[in-house]
């Protein structure tokens, strides 16, 4: 599993609203509102199947944003620059503008800064900086995280053939109470529940995103979080992840139920496939890239997960592959629904566990706290309990 330390700073975060045709013209073509309709027609990413021009108009408006003052007051002298396979997403919904985000990374990606503008107008109406944090998700098979990993399976029984996937989705049900546990120490508490895709362990190809908890005496180690201690996460390993902060229209997360989206794309550049995560809450969605595969990628996750990199007193210690990790305590918690679909290459969806899918159940333990995955009803329905084994 991949290992991280916590890094602990502030979080120094401002809505405000202004509008980009006033901003100096690094371009020389005149102002922002006619190159964006001379150059860019902007085409909502419905479903994802092209979204070419988000890109494109994420790199038209980047020098501009750079230039504003409160950019540069943020970027405090340093140079910040976007990834073309990371930096851009999308929110879209009934009742509200669409918008862009940008994410500009630091040197080293040792911070962000995330800007939220509306597409219409090219007004920005959030930017926020964020110190680089270097909470990590895992990917092999160990005994911090909970839930179900599943491989396409084309043919055979056992499975003789597989597919490479194009989407892995599913909903989850956030959990609606969280109260600390007996033991509860410096050391509580951080959980995060995601989809993703992988090549298989040690392949070396892994994205995912989804929603992470910073709650009782860690509140700093989770960015950008709401204040019911939710933040929105993409992270594509060894790369530390990055925290978004959720939209409104999320009713602050706890207790809803949020259907998660890890797809593909299409090509990149540099090779393999362009990965992308959807959030979406009823008739609404925000989405965000989050980097490139090397393709082959056979196997979907749908996972509740304490990360590991816990650095304080009250730590729990556990020996995984003959390396010591310390991971954070799990609050108690009421039952985290989860559903799972995997998707081939030809975009042929179905529910896990439904076609000889080799699936494997994987689970939580954190002293005397469990979270044990129900077995999967209906073809690709779970519960997260917690438990205590006292």
């Amino acid at each position: 599993m991949a290992v991280g330390v916590f890094l602990f700073s502030t979080i120094f975060a401002v809505a405000f609203a202004f509008n980009l045709s006033n901003a100096p013209i690094v371009t020389g073509t005149g102002n922002l509102t006619m190159i964006i309709s001379r150059n860019v027609h902007f085409i909502k990413p419905e479903n994802y199947k092209d979204i070419t021009n988000l890109s494109d108009m994420g790199t038209v408006l980047a020098p501009e944003i750079m230039q504003t003052a409160r950019f540069k007051e943020l970027a405090n002298g340093n140079v910040y620059h976007i990834n073309p396979y990371s930096s851009f997403g999308y929110t879209w919904g009934p009742g509200m503008p669409s918008s862009e985000r940008i994410i500009f990374f630091a040197p080293n990606n040792a911070s962000y800064i995330i800007v939220d503008l509306y597409v219409s107008n090219s007004t920005i109406h959030d930017m926020y900086y964020t110190s680089r944090s270097n909470v990590s998700f895992g990917s092999s098979v160990s005994n911090n995280w909970g839930g179900y990993g599943a491989k396409y399976c084309n043919s055979g029984s056992p499975c003789n053939s597989n597919s490479s996937l194009t989407q892995v989705y599913g909903n989850v049900t956030v959990p609606s109470t969280l109260t600390g546990p007996l033991s509860a120490t410096h050391a509580c508490c951080v959980f995060g529940e995601w989809t993703g895709i992988t090549g298989g362990p040690g392949s070396g190809n892994f994205v995912q995103g989804g929603i992470v908890w910073g709650g009782y005496n860690q509140t700093s180690a989770v960015k950008n979080a709401n204040t019911n201690g939710f933040a929105l996460f993409v992270q594509q390993p060894p790369n530390s992840a990055t925290f978004i902060l959720p939209p409104s229209w999320m009713n602050g997360v706890q207790g809803q139920t949020i259907a998660l989206s890890t797809l593909a794309n299409g090509n990149c550049a540099t090779g393999g496939l362009l990965w992308v995560q959807e959030w979406k809450e009823g008739s609404s969605s925000t989405s965000q890239y989050m980097g490139c595969s090397g393709g082959n990628d056979y196997y979907g996750w749908y996972i509740f997960e304490s990360p590991a990199g816990c650095n304080g007193s009250g730590c729990y210690n556990f020996t995984d592959n003959g390396k010591t990790v310390s991971v954070f305590q799990l609050p108690e918690f009421s039952g985290s629904a989860f559903t799972g679909y995997l998707c081939g290459s030809s975009f042929s969806c179905r529910p896990i566990n439904s076609n000889n899918d080799p699936v494997g159940q994987f689970f939580l333990y954190h002293r005397s706290e469990d979270v044990v995955p129900s077995t999967i009803s209906g073809a690709n329905s779970w519960i997260d309990a917690w438990i205590s084994s006292n």
